[in-house]
């Protein structure tokens, strides 16, 4: 991997880190959520996929989270279209206080 490269993985990984962050304080019809997947991938498609799922232990009645990854290929690429919600991406967009300042070079 290059500098470059390096570069762009750490700022893409900070900056999902703001939205996460943004996303938990914000009031959204997402929430409450129960999983939660991200997915790390190169050019071309392929790469990973980190997932946490929130449980309740039914002995304790504790929320535990099991955490696991998987890779991503594209042999196993599966194209979905959602219908769009204009009011939620209005209520999304307008949600953000001010711009992101991790902008790419």
């Amino acid at each position: 991997m290059t500098k470059k490269e390096k570069k762009i993985t750490k700022l893409l990984l900070k900056e999902m880190q703001h939205v996460l962050q943004h996303l938990a304080k914000t009031k959204t019809p997402l929430l409450p959520a129960k999983e939660v997947h991200l997915h790390i991938l190169d050019e071309t498609g392929e790469g990973m996929t980190l997932w946490c799922e929130a449980v309740i232990n039914e002995e304790t009645g504790d929320i535990e989270f099991e955490r696991g990854m998987s890779e991503v290929s594209k042999e196993l690429d599966i194209d979905v279209e959602l219908e769009g919600d204009s009011d939620f991406d209005e209520e999304w967009d307008s949600s953000f206080d001010k711009p992101s300042s991790r902008l790419l070079n």
